[in-house]
Formats: C-alpha cells, sequence, structure tokens
C-alpha cells in the first residue's frame, strides 16, 4: 500500500506539471501533457530505473501483458470509468441523439480510411508483406482504426464543446469506431490463427463477438 500510495502521489504531481506546461506554453490540450508524462515516469523509461531510496524503480516492469502492477492497474482502470462517467454526466442526450446518424457516418469513415492507409503502408515499407490480406498489414490496419473515447472525451471536456453538435457527433463517432475495431479485431485474429494453423475461420466465435459489442453498444 505505501508503494502504491507513492506511485499514484509522482502521478497526480507529474500529470499536472506536464498537463499544464502543454496547455500554458505549448497551447495544447492537458490530457496530451499528461500521456506524455506516463511515458517519461513509465517503466520503459524513467519508472524502470531503480531508486536508492526505495532499492528498486518506482514503476518496475512486470511480466505479462500488463507492464504495471496489477494494483496500479486497477487504479488505472477506475480512472477511465470515472473519466467517461463524468463526460456522459456533461453530455446533452437530446443532442448527442440528434446527431448520432452523422455521427455514424464519420465513424464508418474513421474506420475505412485508416484501415485501407494502414494496412497499405504496411504493404509499401514491411519487408516480407506483399498483400494488404497478410496477417501483419491487416492487423496494422485494424491498429489504425482504434481510437479511444476517453481522450476524446476528456479534450472535448477541455473545451467545453462536449455538448456542442460538433463534440457530440465527434463523440458519437468515436464511440463507434471503438466497436467496430472491436469487431473487425475479432476478425484478423480468427485470420490470422488460419494461417498459422491452416484451419478455417472461426465465423461462430467471430460472429458471437460482433452480436456482443453491437448489442451493448444498442442497449446502452
Amino acid at each position: 500500500m505505501t508503494i502504491l500510495v507513492l506511485q499514484l502521489a509522482i502521478i497526480i504531481l507529474i500529470t499536472q506539471l506536464f498537463g499544464r506546461f502543454f496547455a500554458r506554453k505549448l497551447r495544447q490540450p492537458e490530457v496530451l501533457g499528461e500521456m506524455v508524462s506516463g511515458m517519461v515516469i513509465g517503466p520503459y523509461l524513467l519508472g524502470g530505473i531503480a531508486l536508492p531510496m526505495l532499492g528498486a524503480p518506482l514503476f518496475p516492469l512486470q511480466a505479462g501483458t500488463i507492464p504495471v502492477s496489477p494494483e496500479l492497474y486497477g487504479m488505472a482502470v477506475l480512472g477511465s470509468v470515472v473519466l467517461l462517467f463524468l463526460s456522459g454526466l456533461e453530455t446533452d442526450v437530446k443532442t448527442f441523439l440528434r446527431f448520432s446518424g452523422k455521427g455514424s457516418a464519420v465513424g464508418l469513415g474513421g474506420i475505412i480510411i485508416p484501415f485501407i492507409l494502414g494496412s497499405s503502408i504496411t504493404v509499401l515499407l514491411l519487408p516480407g508483406v506483399h498483400s494488404i490480406m497478410d496477417p501483419a498489414a491487416l492487423f496494422l490496419g485494424v491498429v489504425s482504426t482504434a481510437t479511444s473515447v476517453g481522450i476524446t472525451a476528456r479534450i472535448l471536456s477541455e473545451q467545453r464543446k462536449l455538448s456542442s453538435p460538433e463534440g457530440v457527433t465527434i463523440l458519437s463517432a468515436a464511440v463507434l469506431d471503438d466497436v467496430l475495431s472491436i469487431v473487425i479485431l475479432a476478425v484478423v485474429a480468427g485470420m490470422a490463427r488460419i494461417s498459422d494453423t491452416g484451419g478455417s475461420i472461426p465465423w461462430g466465435d467471430i460472429g458471437m463477438v460482433a452480436a456482443k459489442a453491437f448489442g451493448f453498444w444498442i442497449i446502452c
């Protein structure tokens, strides 16, 4: 608990400093400075350096898919939930619904164009990849489509544009982007599995992922 509290104290202090510097000196959103601060003090940079008073790094690199401790990761997830909840409190529901159709059209464009560009650039630059149907090209294409509703909402909230027509259009597009990205990632993962094992595409599993993603989105 002592280490966790110390980690949170450092995170709050450094993110505040970076956020204000980016906002006041560089005229950029505070959240951009906060992201940069995370890179600086994270386990891959300064956070991985052992401190004399601790005898170990403050943010040691953890084995597995999550590079930080489970406790710190849990706090991060809680923070993202609170951020999205606060964004929902600030969003005008009538305006959001009125512009959801346009937002969906924008979201589709935000999926198709980055996917084509990401996979095509992979074919041009990555040795050994000769087709956009190659698993590597497909995967990097999917990565290009991914967005972050949390960051989008935070920037719009800072600019007092969350309930504006432009804001709700961007927000609904970001939500649709996330849903479609999950479905496309499931398809690409299935195709990659086939290329490795020579089996058949698990359309049943992919359809279940798509049904869950769209069902949750529509119900909400």
